[in-house]
């Protein structure tokens, strides 16, 4: 127990809004919970939990700048950030996806290929911002 007036966590406890379900489909693809919120000495923190993004690229790629350059601008201010791959790097990455490029993925799931789809992209920062 915490001290008079302080709130106390107990061990284990989650202080996400949203349980995540285990061994489903649908949790996997589901979006991270994007923040927590606890109450500590009486005061409502939030705790945001930045992402990063992968972009799949290769060099001399005019989509592929034009992607990256739309995606920062999105992402300005959010914590969020943009790693790069470069496909032509990794023989398996060239197999796989070829001149399929740009990708815009997170952690596994891919957000958009070829040009910013940005619906599905305001979808993502939507569920992947804090509250």
């Amino acid at each position: 127990k915490g001290r008079a007036g302080q709130a106390s966590i107990q061990p284990g406890a989650s202080l996400c809004r949203e349980p995540l379900a285990v061994n489903d489909t649908a949790a996997r693809l589901a979006p991270r919970p994007a923040s927590r919120i606890g109450l500590v000495a009486g005061v409502k923190l939030v705790l945001t939990r930045p992402r990063t993004l992968t972009l799949y690229t290769r060099a001399g790629c005019p989509l592929c700048e034009e992607m990256a350059a739309e995606v920062r601008a999105l992402i300005a201010g959010t914590g969020h950030n943009l790693g790069y791959v470069d496909v032509d790097a990794d023989p398996l990455l060239k197999a796989q996806y070829g001149w399929e490029v740009p990708l815009l993925f997170d952690g596994d799931v891919e957000i958009c290929r070829h040009q910013i789809n940005l619906p599905a992209f305001q979808e993502w920062l939507r569920l992947n911002s804090g509250p």
